[in-house]
């Protein structure tokens, strides 16, 4: 069972929510890439398992609420259900199989004017979507893991981000 029973309720002046089906499949993610990384993706898998979303948090959108920034919630939130199978595998004996998560969504948001003077918000894409992960007791994980939930996901061009935003990246493996 993975229970969010005390999770926060819903951002009703904000974009934070998201839905309940779309955190299950983020840990979908977690799973077959950490736990069950030998076995196929199947939905299959799941039956045994127990998900409770507290009615009336962020995790259970209305179908009212924003949800734009839905994907950073999950994201934290797998870092937690990682955190929890971790301690989980690592208190059975199981240490060899307990590794780094992702990271966190801890990328700089940042906002001013644009160059044609209009007002702007964002932030970088490639910092939230290229964590490293998978480092273990006894070897290092991958430095960049890419687009960690999303197969075929990218970061973006360098150069599109200049042109819409006045900052220049100073760093950027890719």
């Amino acid at each position: 069972t993975v229970d969010f029973t005390g999770t926060s309720p819903r951002v009703t002046g904000g974009n934070f929510n998201t839905y309940p089906h779309s955190m299950i499949a983020m840990t979908a993610c977690y799973l077959f890439q950490f736990i069950f990384n030998d076995l196929k993706p199947s939905c299959g898998m799941f039956s045994p398992m127990k998900y409770i979303f507290p009615k009336g948090s962020f995790l259970d959108a209305d179908h009212e609420d924003a949800v734009s920034m839905g994907v950073p919630t999950m994201a934290s939130c797998c870092n937690a259900v990682h955190t929890c199978f971790s301690k989980m595998l690592y208190a059975s004996g199981e240490k060899d199989s307990v590794q780094a998560c992702w990271g966190t969504t801890g990328t700089p948001v940042f906002g001013g004017l644009n160059q044609e003077g209009q007002p702007f918000a964002t932030y970088d894409l490639a910092i939230l979507n290229g964590a490293g992960q998978g480092a273990k007791h006894n070897h290092d994980g991958t430095d960049a893991g890419g687009f960690t939930y999303c197969a075929y996901g990218d970061f973006g061009e360098t150069e599109t981000m200049e042109m819409q935003y006045p900052i220049i990246p100073l760093i950027r493996n890719k």
